[in-house]
């Protein structure tokens, strides 16, 4: 009886769980659409922990700021994050913590002349990463991308200038785009060999097939 009284206890807060996690399913389109400003932001983010958004957004106006506090946007074989800007209508994004997985596309796109910020960011299981256009520019640093079916990062002209340091590439098609127009002056500090900032091998996640993106003791990213 106790055994069976134990049982009965855990089916129903699990049954509990899983219906608070119905009710709180939310879009990343929402979560954008219902922010507000904040911090000389015009759209001022925080998603709650360890929780799952679905789908991306654009973002074609105004400063930007996304902190998911360690949950995950599952783009579920959709559009991934974009932005563009022109003179007219400036944009720019400042994102960090966020885990981005499951596209056929695209993690996350500057087009324009968007700016962007990307920090502890993981980049898993989509079609490329990372995306640069026009005159975009963008920082990004402590992130990891990983089984991208063309390449993590891609940039596609010469204009755009991404800054990287302290990232970690493993198992992708390609890591970055090769033959790209520009590639000496684009591409520098993506040259530095392991060990300079950046990283070629199995980031070590707890489970990754569960998305659960903690890294274990041994990842060769913790203290590098």
């Amino acid at each position: 009886y106790y055994i069976i009284s134990m049982l009965t206890k855990i089916l129903h807060f699990i049954s509990f769980m899983l219906l608070s996690s119905q009710l709180f399913a939310i879009t990343l389109h929402e979560a954008y659409e219902e922010a507000g400003p904040g911090n000389d932001y015009d759209k001022y983010i925080e998603l709650e922990p360890n929780s799952i958004y679905t789908g991306g957004v654009g973002i074609y106006e105004g400063d930007v700021y996304l902190n998911c506090n360690g949950s995950i946007i599952d783009l579920e074989d959709g559009q991934g994050i974009w932005l563009y800007a022109d003179e007219n209508y400036p944009s720019s994004l400042k994102i960090e913590q966020c885990s981005i997985v499951n596209s056929l596309y695209y993690g996350l796109s500057f087009g324009g002349s968007s700016y962007g910020e990307v920090y502890n960011c993981n980049f898993i299981d989509t079609n490329f990463g990372l995306k640069l256009f026009d005159e975009s520019n963008v920082y990004i640093t402590n992130s990891i991308f990983m089984n991208h079916n063309s390449m993590g990062i891609g940039v596609y002209t010469e204009i755009p200038i991404l800054e990287a340091s302290h990232l970690l590439f493993w198992d992708n098609v390609d890591d970055c785009l090769e033959n790209c127009p520009g590639w000496g002056s684009i591409w520098t500090q993506l040259e530095l060999e392991p060990g300079d900032g950046l990283l070629y091998e199995n980031p070590i996640f707890t489970n990754l097939e569960s998305w659960d993106f903690n890294l274990l003791n041994n990842s060769p990213c913790i203290d590098n």
